[in-house]
């Protein structure tokens, strides 16, 4: 491999490597790269292109822009991705990354765009809604970018990938909101004149999610064994409309045991959902669900929450989300002294740790108890 210096103009230099010839094409391989500065500066670049090209570094030059590589990323990536995940995905790439980002060509991409870019992003979210971006959906966006990004190194289309460079957020742990044992007796006796008692009950009582809830079919529930199969969930993506899905994980996919109370809500919503189904007739669409509409159909995941939110509102509470009758079930439990291993169990998560870490703060007094058990077992011994 050879290499020489061709002056142009003034502090302007055309870098010339002869690279011997093209492995798969067979043809003579010549590098031409123009280089601004002195002829010393020069040397340095051109002995470390001569590097890159001896060590299999080296990445031709591509006149992609950042939009260009995302959008082709994202169309290899998609149909590995679930509904959820791609259309988060698409949101990132298309209403936030590429009209902030987009023009820049991929290879003049760097650490301080991206910086500047999820600073933007926590100011303003850039897809016409309210509220602000939290430090964790920035993060994700951080790793969305990321992985596109090595994508390009691995397919030797950049050279580095320029997030490693950049500080995502940190994410500063919240306290988990919850409500108290009377506020959920309170909710559940009033919703009990209501189509949704069923579902928020067994939110309470089984810490399911709530697409996990609506994509409930007769044929996951045991009621004479008292246990509740969940394998699947339902979402909605504009692209997709309502679809089931598997749930997220192995652990995902469990069994829940469910208290008297709970068999004896979905004994009688079985009833009422007989009877309505008789009503209909043919117009009925018998999907199996536990949960619909009222013709068959599944409901919208947004339904549940849209009524949650004035329900509450009603008994003058705010700031309060379906999934915290998750959180408020984990708490129950662990204020009873169930083991977390149980809790883990019944909401699904991936290990122990991610229980402890979302629900640890909510086990007052355990290192007391933990003080009292030391001193019942070595306090005599002094």
């Amino acid at each position: 491999m050879r290499g020489h210096l061709e002056k142009r103009h003034e502090s302007s230099w055309t870098i010339v490597i002869e690279a011997g010839r093209d492995p798969a094409t067979g043809k003579r391989r010549r590098i031409v790269r123009g280089f601004k500065g002195n002829k010393r500066d020069a040397e340095k670049e051109m002995i470390r292109l001569m590097h890159e090209l001896e060590t299999g570094m080296y990445v031709e030059p591509s006149k992609l822009t950042v939009a260009q590589w995302f959008r082709q990323w994202f169309e290899m990536q998609k149909d590995r991705l679930s509904p959820t995940t791609r259309n988060r995905y698409r949101t990132i790439i298309e209403l936030r990354l590429i009209p902030k980002l987009g023009q820049i060509p991929l290879e003049k991409l760097r650490a301080m765009h991206l910086q500047q870019f999820y600073a933007d992003i926590e100011r303003e979210r850039f897809d016409n809604k309210e509220g602000k971006l939290s430090p964790a959906s920035v993060r994700y966006h951080h790793a969305v970018i990321h992985r596109g990004l090595a994508a390009a190194v691995k397919l030797k289309v950049l050279q580095q990938n320029v997030a490693d460079y950049v500080e995502p957020p940190k994410i500063l742990r919240q306290t988990v909101k919850i409500l108290t044992n009377e506020q959920v007796t309170a909710l559940l006796e009033d919703a009990k004149t209501t189509p949704h008692y069923a579902p928020l009950l067994l939110a309470v009582t089984t810490g399911m999610r709530r697409g996990e809830i609506y994509g409930l079919k007769w044929q996951d529930i045991d009621l004479d064994k008292g246990i509740i199969t969940v394998s699947r969930t339902i979402v909605y993506t504009p692209q997709d409309g309502i679809i089931f899905k598997a749930t997220k994980s192995r652990r995902g996919t469990r069994q829940i045991t469910i208290p008297p109370i709970t068999i004896e809500a979905l004994r009688r919503h079985k009833e009422e959902q007989d009877k309505r189904k008789a009503i209909c007739g043919d117009i009925y669409v018998d999907m199996d669900l536990v949960f619909d509409r009222g013709d068959g159909r599944p409901h919208h995941p947004d339904s549940i929450t849209m009524w949650f939110r004035k329900f509450l509102r009603k008994h003058g509470i705010s700031d309060v989300s379906f999934h915290k009758l998750r959180h408020t079930h984990a708490s129950l439990l662990l204020n009873a002294g169930i083991n977390p291993k149980v809790i883990q169990e019944r909401l699904g998560h991936s290990s122990i740790s991610v229980t402890m870490d979302i629900y640890g703060h909510l086990m007052p007094g355990m290192q007391e108890q933990a003080a009292d058990k030391t001193e019942e077992i070595f306090g005599h011994s002094k």
